[in-house]
């Protein structure tokens, strides 16, 4: 629920979500913030070469379209 003596906040699921419980002293002090900063790091990587991928998959897919229309227009103006 939250801690003793706080306001309760809005319902979501079931926890109560306030922002005096969310940024409570204890709360940070518990969090181990060199893990969730490696795993943060350690997915970097992954989104910038997925990142690359998907402009270099988009930019090719529309340059052979580009490519198919330009062949289509030349062979109908002979």
């Amino acid at each position: 629920m939250g801690p003793p003596g706080r306001r309760r906040g809005r319902r979501v699921g079931s926890s109560t979500v306030t922002s005096e419980y969310v940024h409570h002293d204890d709360c940070v002090e518990s969090r181990d913030w060199p893990a969730l900063l490696a795993r943060l790091g350690g997915s970097l990587p992954f989104a910038v070469v997925g990142g690359a991928l998907y402009t270099s998959g988009a930019v090719s897919h529309r340059m052979s379209e580009h490519l198919a229309e330009v062949t289509r227009l030349d062979t109908a103006s002979v």
